[in-house]
Protein backbone atom coordinates (compact mmCIF):
# COMPACT_ATOMS: atom_id res chain seq x y z
CA UNK A 1 0.00 0.00 0.00
CA UNK A 2 1.02 3.42 -0.98
CA UNK A 3 0.92 6.36 2.00
CA UNK A 4 2.04 10.19 0.69
CA UNK A 5 3.43 10.78 3.89
CA UNK A 6 3.98 7.97 7.20
CA UNK A 7 4.34 9.70 10.53
CA UNK A 8 6.24 7.10 12.77
CA UNK A 9 5.47 7.79 16.41
CA UNK A 10 1.89 8.16 18.24
CA UNK A 11 3.21 10.41 21.37
CA UNK A 12 2.43 14.28 21.67
CA UNK A 13 5.06 15.58 18.84
CA UNK A 14 3.98 12.48 16.28
CA UNK A 15 0.15 13.83 17.17
CA UNK A 16 0.59 17.08 16.62
CA UNK A 17 2.81 16.64 13.45
CA UNK A 18 -0.13 15.00 12.14
CA UNK A 19 -2.75 17.45 13.20
CA UNK A 20 -0.89 20.27 11.30
CA UNK A 21 -0.04 18.13 8.38
CA UNK A 22 -3.44 17.39 7.46
CA UNK A 23 -4.38 20.96 7.95
CA UNK A 24 -1.89 22.53 5.85
CA UNK A 25 -1.56 19.67 3.01
CA UNK A 26 -5.19 18.72 2.69
CA UNK A 27 -4.36 17.02 -0.52
CA UNK A 28 -1.86 14.71 0.33
CA UNK A 29 -2.98 11.84 2.38
CA UNK A 30 -1.24 10.93 5.61
CA UNK A 31 -0.61 8.05 8.51
CA UNK A 32 0.46 7.33 11.64
CA UNK A 33 2.04 4.68 12.72
CA UNK A 34 2.31 3.86 16.76
CA UNK A 35 4.03 0.67 18.18
CA UNK A 36 1.28 0.35 21.56
CA UNK A 37 -2.00 -0.06 21.88
CA UNK A 38 -3.16 3.66 22.62
CA UNK A 39 -1.23 7.13 21.64
CA UNK A 40 0.97 8.80 24.19
CA UNK A 41 1.75 5.89 26.16
CA UNK A 42 5.20 6.25 26.44
CA UNK A 43 7.03 9.55 27.49
CA UNK A 44 4.04 11.92 26.74
CA UNK A 45 2.04 10.76 28.98
CA UNK A 46 5.02 10.20 31.79
CA UNK A 47 5.76 13.84 32.40
CA UNK A 48 5.06 15.74 34.98
CA UNK A 49 2.20 17.98 32.78
CA UNK A 50 4.12 21.07 33.04
CA UNK A 51 3.94 23.74 30.41
CA UNK A 52 7.51 25.49 30.57
CA UNK A 53 8.43 29.31 30.47
CA UNK A 54 12.12 28.76 28.78
CA UNK A 55 13.42 30.58 31.29
CA UNK A 56 16.40 27.55 31.84
CA UNK A 57 17.60 27.29 28.18
CA UNK A 58 20.43 29.04 25.90
CA UNK A 59 19.23 31.98 24.05
CA UNK A 60 18.24 31.13 20.43
CA UNK A 61 18.23 27.66 21.10
CA UNK A 62 15.86 25.34 19.54
CA UNK A 63 14.58 24.20 23.64
CA UNK A 64 14.44 28.46 23.85
CA UNK A 65 12.46 28.97 20.73
CA UNK A 66 10.11 26.29 20.46
CA UNK A 67 9.20 26.46 24.28
CA UNK A 68 7.94 30.12 23.84
CA UNK A 69 5.90 29.19 20.78
CA UNK A 70 4.85 26.02 21.89
CA UNK A 71 3.46 28.11 24.98
CA UNK A 72 1.72 30.41 22.87
CA UNK A 73 0.30 27.28 20.29
CA UNK A 74 -0.94 25.37 23.48
CA UNK A 75 -3.27 27.93 24.69
CA UNK A 76 -4.61 28.07 21.10
CA UNK A 77 -5.32 24.11 20.79
CA UNK A 78 -6.61 24.64 24.55
CA UNK A 79 -9.77 26.68 22.90
CA UNK A 80 -9.79 24.86 19.84
CA UNK A 81 -10.27 21.16 21.57
CA UNK A 82 -11.31 21.87 25.49
CA UNK A 83 -8.05 20.58 26.20
CA UNK A 84 -7.91 22.03 30.60
CA UNK A 85 -5.07 24.19 30.84
CA UNK A 86 -4.23 26.13 33.88
CA UNK A 87 -1.81 28.93 33.82
CA UNK A 88 -0.77 28.59 37.95
CA UNK A 89 2.66 30.02 37.33
CA UNK A 90 5.89 28.74 39.48
CA UNK A 91 8.17 29.51 42.07
CA UNK A 92 12.01 29.32 41.63
CA UNK A 93 13.46 29.45 45.29
CA UNK A 94 17.01 29.67 46.39
CA UNK A 95 18.36 29.38 50.01
CA UNK A 96 22.17 31.16 50.35
CA UNK A 97 24.45 32.86 48.47
CA UNK A 98 25.45 30.38 46.29
CA UNK A 99 21.64 29.66 45.25
CA UNK A 100 20.64 33.11 45.15
CA UNK A 101 23.48 34.21 42.61
CA UNK A 102 22.44 30.89 40.56
CA UNK A 103 18.75 32.36 41.03
CA UNK A 104 19.86 36.00 39.41
CA UNK A 105 21.29 34.73 36.43
CA UNK A 106 18.58 32.42 35.70
CA UNK A 107 16.45 35.64 35.88
CA UNK A 108 18.94 37.13 33.64
CA UNK A 109 18.71 34.28 31.77
CA UNK A 110 14.82 34.50 30.85
CA UNK A 111 15.06 38.18 30.74
CA UNK A 112 17.55 37.69 27.26
CA UNK A 113 14.95 34.68 26.25
CA UNK A 114 12.55 37.00 26.62
CA UNK A 115 10.22 34.97 28.47
CA UNK A 116 6.68 36.73 29.93
CA UNK A 117 6.16 37.64 33.53
CA UNK A 118 9.00 37.51 35.03
CA UNK A 119 9.14 39.03 38.61
CA UNK A 120 10.93 38.86 42.46
CA UNK A 121 8.61 37.38 45.27
CA UNK A 122 7.64 40.06 47.67
CA UNK A 123 7.74 39.63 51.06
CA UNK A 124 4.69 38.35 51.28
CA UNK A 125 4.58 35.91 49.02
CA UNK A 126 8.28 34.69 50.51
CA UNK A 127 6.38 34.25 53.86
CA UNK A 128 3.80 32.55 52.39
CA UNK A 129 6.29 30.07 50.64
CA UNK A 130 8.81 29.91 53.46
CA UNK A 131 6.40 27.43 55.47
CA UNK A 132 6.98 25.28 52.70
CA UNK A 133 10.77 25.13 51.43
CA UNK A 134 13.38 27.29 53.03
CA UNK A 135 13.91 30.20 51.02
CA UNK A 136 15.61 33.55 51.03
CA UNK A 137 14.77 34.70 47.48
CA UNK A 138 12.38 33.81 44.96
CA UNK A 139 11.75 34.09 41.40
CA UNK A 140 7.72 34.12 40.06
CA UNK A 141 7.08 32.74 36.15
CA UNK A 142 3.84 33.69 36.04
CA UNK A 143 3.66 32.14 32.31
CA UNK A 144 4.37 28.47 33.55
CA UNK A 145 0.76 25.93 33.45
CA UNK A 146 0.17 23.18 33.90
CA UNK A 147 -1.93 20.49 31.42
CA UNK A 148 -3.71 17.54 31.04
CA UNK A 149 -1.90 15.26 29.52
CA UNK A 150 -4.31 12.52 29.13
CA UNK A 151 -6.77 14.93 28.11
CA UNK A 152 -4.34 16.72 25.46
CA UNK A 153 -3.47 13.72 24.07
CA UNK A 154 -7.23 12.22 24.04
CA UNK A 155 -8.38 15.59 22.05
CA UNK A 156 -5.66 15.75 19.62
CA UNK A 157 -6.09 12.08 18.79
CA UNK A 158 -9.60 12.56 17.82
CA UNK A 159 -9.04 15.82 15.79
CA UNK A 160 -6.46 13.42 13.64
CA UNK A 161 -9.08 10.89 13.60
CA UNK A 162 -11.59 13.94 12.60
CA UNK A 163 -8.84 15.07 9.64
CA UNK A 164 -9.10 11.64 8.36
CA UNK A 165 -5.56 10.21 9.32
CA UNK A 166 -5.39 6.85 10.37
CA UNK A 167 -3.80 5.93 13.34
CA UNK A 168 -2.76 2.51 12.96
CA UNK A 169 -2.24 1.03 16.63
CA UNK A 170 0.20 -1.85 17.71
CA UNK A 171 2.14 -1.11 14.26
CA UNK A 172 5.54 -1.21 15.17
CA UNK A 173 8.10 -0.40 12.28
CA UNK A 174 10.86 -3.45 11.75
CA UNK A 175 12.74 -1.89 8.13
CA UNK A 176 12.65 0.97 6.76
CA UNK A 177 14.96 1.72 3.21
CA UNK A 178 14.39 3.58 0.65
CA UNK A 179 14.23 2.13 -3.33
CA UNK A 180 13.65 4.02 -6.88
CA UNK A 181 12.96 7.42 -4.92
CA UNK A 182 10.52 5.63 -2.45
CA UNK A 183 10.25 4.68 1.24
CA UNK A 184 9.69 0.93 2.01
CA UNK A 185 7.91 0.39 5.27
CA UNK A 186 7.44 -2.86 6.82
CA UNK A 187 5.32 -3.15 10.08
CA UNK A 188 4.32 -5.92 12.26
CA UNK A 189 1.18 -6.16 10.39
CA UNK A 190 1.41 -4.69 6.77
CA UNK A 191 4.30 -3.08 4.25
CA UNK A 192 3.65 0.48 2.90
CA UNK A 193 5.58 2.91 0.58
CA UNK A 194 5.87 6.25 0.78
CA UNK A 195 7.31 9.29 -0.62
CA UNK A 196 7.99 10.83 3.04
CA UNK A 197 8.67 9.62 6.59
CA UNK A 198 8.39 11.75 9.51
CA UNK A 199 10.49 10.18 12.44
CA UNK A 200 9.07 11.46 15.59
CA UNK A 201 9.25 7.60 17.48
CA UNK A 202 10.53 9.22 20.95
CA UNK A 203 12.69 6.88 22.51
CA UNK A 204 12.72 4.77 19.28
CA UNK A 205 14.00 7.42 16.90
CA UNK A 206 17.17 6.58 16.88
CA UNK A 207 16.78 2.72 16.33
CA UNK A 208 14.28 4.05 12.99
CA UNK A 209 17.58 6.25 11.85
CA UNK A 210 19.56 3.28 12.14
CA UNK A 211 17.63 1.40 9.27
CA UNK A 212 18.63 4.53 7.19
CA UNK A 213 22.02 4.08 7.53
CA UNK A 214 22.32 7.38 10.27
CA UNK A 215 24.54 6.08 12.97
CA UNK A 216 26.14 9.12 14.08
CA UNK A 217 23.92 9.57 17.22
CA UNK A 218 23.53 7.39 20.29
CA UNK A 219 21.41 8.19 23.66
CA UNK A 220 21.59 8.47 27.23
CA UNK A 221 18.28 7.53 29.48
CA UNK A 222 17.75 8.94 32.28
CA UNK A 223 14.50 8.15 34.62
CA UNK A 224 12.48 10.45 36.50
CA UNK A 225 10.20 9.38 39.41
CA UNK A 226 7.29 11.02 40.92
CA UNK A 227 5.56 10.53 44.50
CA UNK A 228 1.82 11.32 45.37
CA UNK A 229 1.58 13.32 48.32
CA UNK A 230 -2.08 12.60 50.28
CA UNK A 231 -1.64 15.06 52.53
CA UNK A 232 -2.33 18.81 52.39
CA UNK A 233 0.32 21.11 50.91
CA UNK A 234 1.04 24.58 49.13
CA UNK A 235 -0.94 24.48 45.59
CA UNK A 236 -1.29 28.13 44.46
CA UNK A 237 1.89 27.52 42.19
CA UNK A 238 4.52 25.58 41.66
CA UNK A 239 7.78 25.35 43.70
CA UNK A 240 11.08 24.36 42.00
CA UNK A 241 14.10 24.23 43.53
CA UNK A 242 17.62 25.27 41.62
CA UNK A 243 18.08 22.94 38.96
CA UNK A 244 20.55 20.42 38.67
CA UNK A 245 24.03 20.95 37.30
CA UNK A 246 24.15 20.42 33.08
CA UNK A 247 20.56 20.46 32.82
CA UNK A 248 20.12 16.62 33.99
CA UNK A 249 17.41 17.66 35.30
CA UNK A 250 15.54 20.39 37.00
CA UNK A 251 15.52 19.31 40.23
CA UNK A 252 12.25 17.54 42.22
CA UNK A 253 9.78 20.29 41.86
CA UNK A 254 6.45 20.11 43.04
CA UNK A 255 3.51 19.30 40.01
CA UNK A 256 -0.07 19.60 40.40
CA UNK A 257 -2.88 17.70 38.58
CA UNK A 258 -6.63 17.97 37.54
CA UNK A 259 -7.57 16.13 40.00
CA UNK A 260 -5.96 18.02 42.82
CA UNK A 261 -3.08 15.88 43.67
CA UNK A 262 0.37 17.04 44.82
CA UNK A 263 3.25 15.17 42.98
CA UNK A 264 6.76 15.69 43.49
CA UNK A 265 8.94 15.11 41.03
CA UNK A 266 10.80 13.96 38.66
CA UNK A 267 14.47 12.72 39.87
CA UNK A 268 17.09 11.89 37.70
CA UNK A 269 18.54 8.18 37.43
CA UNK A 270 20.54 7.33 34.81
CA UNK A 271 19.86 3.93 33.04
CA UNK A 272 20.96 1.63 30.48
CA UNK A 273 17.68 0.38 29.39
CA UNK A 274 14.17 1.79 29.18
CA UNK A 275 12.34 -0.17 31.75
CA UNK A 276 9.23 1.62 33.58
CA UNK A 277 10.08 -1.31 36.54
CA UNK A 278 10.37 1.43 40.04
CA UNK A 279 13.29 0.25 42.20
CA UNK A 280 12.95 0.37 45.77
CA UNK A 281 16.39 2.00 46.32
CA UNK A 282 15.29 5.43 43.84
CA UNK A 283 11.93 5.50 45.63
CA UNK A 284 13.73 5.59 48.85
CA UNK A 285 16.27 8.07 47.78
CA UNK A 286 13.95 10.26 46.56
CA UNK A 287 11.78 10.15 49.44
CA UNK A 288 14.50 11.11 51.69
CA UNK A 289 15.67 14.25 49.26
CA UNK A 290 12.18 15.45 49.51
CA UNK A 291 11.70 15.75 53.41
CA UNK A 292 14.98 17.36 53.15
CA UNK A 293 13.85 20.11 50.49
CA UNK A 294 10.48 20.23 51.54
CA UNK A 295 9.02 21.54 55.01
CA UNK A 296 5.97 19.76 56.52
CA UNK A 297 5.71 16.41 54.74
CA UNK A 298 4.19 13.39 56.41
CA UNK A 299 6.55 10.61 54.59
CA UNK A 300 3.62 8.12 55.20
CA UNK A 301 1.65 10.30 53.12
CA UNK A 302 4.22 10.04 50.53
CA UNK A 303 3.69 7.26 47.72
CA UNK A 304 5.41 5.96 44.44
CA UNK A 305 2.80 6.85 41.66
CA UNK A 306 4.93 6.64 37.84
CA UNK A 307 7.32 7.31 36.06
CA UNK A 308 9.23 8.28 33.33
CA UNK A 309 11.99 7.73 30.75
CA UNK A 310 13.39 10.97 29.11
CA UNK A 311 16.20 10.23 25.98
CA UNK A 312 19.46 12.38 25.79
CA UNK A 313 21.31 12.84 22.53
CA UNK A 314 24.82 11.52 22.26
CA UNK A 315 27.12 13.05 19.68
CA UNK A 316 30.42 12.39 18.84
CA UNK A 317 30.85 11.26 22.70
CA UNK A 318 29.42 14.09 24.04
CA UNK A 319 25.73 15.42 25.45
CA UNK A 320 24.05 17.38 22.99
CA UNK A 321 21.98 19.75 24.87
CA UNK A 322 19.31 20.52 22.55
CA UNK A 323 16.61 19.44 20.57
CA UNK A 324 17.50 17.42 17.56
CA UNK A 325 16.10 18.11 14.33
CA UNK A 326 17.12 16.76 10.90
CA UNK A 327 15.72 17.29 7.27
CA UNK A 328 16.96 16.59 3.93
CA UNK A 329 19.14 19.21 3.88
CA UNK A 330 21.17 17.47 6.73
CA UNK A 331 20.67 14.08 6.49
CA UNK A 332 20.99 13.95 2.98
CA UNK A 333 17.87 11.77 2.56
CA UNK A 334 15.48 13.18 0.04
CA UNK A 335 11.73 13.28 1.91
CA UNK A 336 13.50 12.18 5.81
CA UNK A 337 12.71 14.10 8.34
CA UNK A 338 13.24 13.49 11.83
CA UNK A 339 12.70 14.20 15.48
CA UNK A 340 15.76 12.96 18.14
CA UNK A 341 15.69 13.46 21.78
CA UNK A 342 12.62 15.44 22.45
CA UNK A 343 13.09 15.05 26.12
CA UNK A 344 11.68 18.67 28.31
CA UNK A 345 10.20 21.13 27.22
CA UNK A 346 9.16 18.66 24.77
CA UNK A 347 5.64 18.20 25.60
CA UNK A 348 5.27 22.29 25.24
CA UNK A 349 7.49 22.43 22.28
CA UNK A 350 5.51 19.68 20.21
CA UNK A 351 3.24 22.21 18.18
CA UNK A 352 5.85 24.69 17.86
CA UNK A 353 8.15 21.69 16.31
CA UNK A 354 5.56 20.03 13.83
CA UNK A 355 4.52 23.46 13.07
CA UNK A 356 8.67 24.47 11.68
CA UNK A 357 8.14 21.37 10.21
CA UNK A 358 5.23 21.70 7.90
CA UNK A 359 7.03 25.53 7.39
CA UNK A 360 10.25 23.38 6.16
CA UNK A 361 8.04 20.71 3.96
CA UNK A 362 6.14 23.27 2.36
CA UNK A 363 9.16 24.84 0.91
CA UNK A 364 10.99 21.43 0.13
CA UNK A 365 7.29 20.42 -1.86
Amino acid sequence: MHIDGIIIGGGIVGLALAEQLMERFPNFEFALFEENPYPGECSSSRNSGVLHSGIYYKKNSLKHLHCLRGRELWDSLANKYKIPIKKCGKILFANGPEEIAKLEALKENGVNNQVPELSWADEQLITEVSDYVNVDRALVCGSTGIIDLAGAIRAISQAVYNKNIPILLDNKVKGLSKSLGKFEIQTTNENFTSNFVFNCAGRNSLEIRNLLGLTDLSEKLVKGHYLKYSGNYYREKLLYPMPLKSLKGLGIHTCLDFEGNVLFGPDAQERTDASFRMEEKDIREMKEYVLQTYKGIDPDKLAMDYCGIRNKIIKAEKLFEDFWVGDPSSTGIKGYFEFCGIESPGFTSAPSLAEELCIKLDAYL
